[in-house]
Formats: C-alpha cells, sequence, structure tokens
C-alpha cells in the first residue's frame, strides 16, 4: 500500500505481532507513520510505513449471531411422526 492510499478513519489489514488483524487509523505521526486501534483487541499500535497495511477493510468482521437452539419435540411431534409412519400408537399413560 502506497502512503496517499491511507486515510484517517478507514479500516485497514495490518500484520501486527506476527498476526494479520484489521487496524483503525486514528490519526497521523508526528514521528511518522500513523497511530491506530487494533479493532481485535481494542490496544494502540503504531504504523510505522504504509507497506505494513495489506489492504482496506471495508467492514470490520463480527461474529454472526448465534442462532436459537432448536425446540425438543413434543409429544404430539411424536405422535403425528409415527402416524405419518403408519404405526399404530397406543395409550400409554
Amino acid at each position: 500500500m502506497k502512503k496517499a492510499d491511507v486515510q484517517i478513519g478507514g479500516v485497514y489489514a495490518a500484520k501486527v505481532s506476527g498476526k494479520v488483524v484489521p487496524v483503525r487509523i486514528t490519526a497521523e505521526s508526528p514521528y511518522g507513520g500513523w497511530d491506530a486501534v487494533n479493532t481485535i483487541s481494542n490496544r494502540a499500535v503504531r504504523i510505522k510505513s504504509a507497506q505494513k497495511l495489506r489492504y482496506r477493510v471495508d467492514k470490520p468482521q463480527q461474529p454472526a449471531p448465534a442462532a436459537d437452539p432448536p425446540l425438543p419435540p413434543t409429544r404430539e411431534d411424536s405422535l403425528a411422526e409415527l402416524t405419518r409412519l403408519g404405526l399404530e400408537v397406543g395409550e400409554y399413560d
């Protein structure tokens, strides 16, 4: 990536501590490069050159919401399944 391509407030994939993670550029550093925040750990990082940035991330990845677990079958569901299979249903109560 080139220095001219980097925008303040943008989210980019960057190699931090050996892992490629999304970082949000917060400001230009007075010492060169940019100040950024690792969006996974919320820790401040310093990007010294544009070469550390891999590509722009349009939307930060977030885990998908967990789906509700299916409800267990009711007695009526079980009886309907037995009837559908053609088996006789007796009274057990």
